[in-house]
């Protein structure tokens, strides 16, 4: 099994992973709580929160959704109203092909966190 990468939000290393009563695996962040949704085997959920990229461009939603579960960088270009926080992580689900906000336009794999 993989070791497990600092927090994609918070850079903590307090992160582990959880097994849920109906047999599935959660990473979870002890500082911040961020969580992954649950996935079918510990490997999956390790390669979930392990996910980042150095640099990425934005992605629509209307081309492309991501194909593991986990937490995403995200634009939300259908906030009624502008705001600084139109930018924020959101978790995408691949069983159900959804993030968990109808206003996600955009979305790319969150960065390394900093050294």
């Amino acid at each position: 099994m993989s070791e497990l990468k600092p927090c994609p939000c918070c850079g903590s290393c307090e992160a582990s992973i959880k097994v849920m009563t109906v047999g599935t695996f959660r990473v979870f962040c002890e500082s911040c709580r961020l969580c992954i949704p649950g996935c079918q085997t510990r490997e999956e959920a390790v390669e979930a929160w392990n996910i980042r990229a150095p640099q990425s461009q934005w992605i629509s939603v209307a081309n492309e959704l991501p194909k593991i579960s986990g937490p995403y960088w995200t634009f939300n270009g259908d906030d009624a109203n502008e705001s600084v926080i139109q930018q924020r992580v959101h978790m995408y689900d691949s069983d159900h092909r959804q993030f968990n906000s109808h206003t996600v336009t955009h979305w790319m794999q969150l960065p390394e966190p900093p050294q």
